[in-house]
């Protein structure tokens, strides 16, 4: 039964909360439309804390499950796809004095994930929770590029 509603949710969310350039909606109407042009890293950083779990249990099945959501592969793919996706987002913090190689990870994003929103900030917070997220999938194995995280 939980299996069952776990993938009627993701194939949900795969079909109406992805956007076109591999974002996530933060928000969707009730006839799911996007609430809003601005993009946040929120929901990025849930997506990847969610598959977490679901990667500890699939490492832990010794048959091959029915389940798209358990098999290990198909978790792999999703978090190697979603930790590309936010590398690429990755901008300049234009601090004082300017630190060329010092790329962060900002709050919101304009409509197609291009720039920063101008009024949009680094958090310390999820900085130190994305790291612990990535590093965690490294350390479990999934072929993340360490040099760049």
């Amino acid at each position: 039964l939980y299996v069952n509603i776990l993938n009627k949710t993701f194939d949900l969310f795969e079909q109406y909360f992805i956007d076109e350039e591999g974002g996530i909606y933060m928000n969707l109407t009730a006839d799911w439309q996007e609430l809003n042009e601005i993009k946040s890293q929120v929901p990025l950083m849930n997506y990847f804390e969610a598959l977490t779990p679901l990667y500890r249990v699939s490492k832990l099945i010794r048959y091959v499950p029915q389940n798209k959501l358990l098999k290990m592969s198909v978790i792999e793919n999703v978090v190697t796809s979603l930790y590309e996706f936010v590398i690429e987002i990755l901008r300049p913090y234009a601090a004082q004095p300017i630190q060329n190689n010092y790329l962060v990870l900002f709050e919101e994003y304009n409509s197609n994930w291009s720039q920063p929103l101008s009024e949009s900030y680094a958090s310390l917070g999820n900085a130190m929770k994305w790291s612990y997220l990535i590093s965690n999938f490294i350390d479990q194995g999934i072929p993340l590029s360490a040099g760049r995280a």
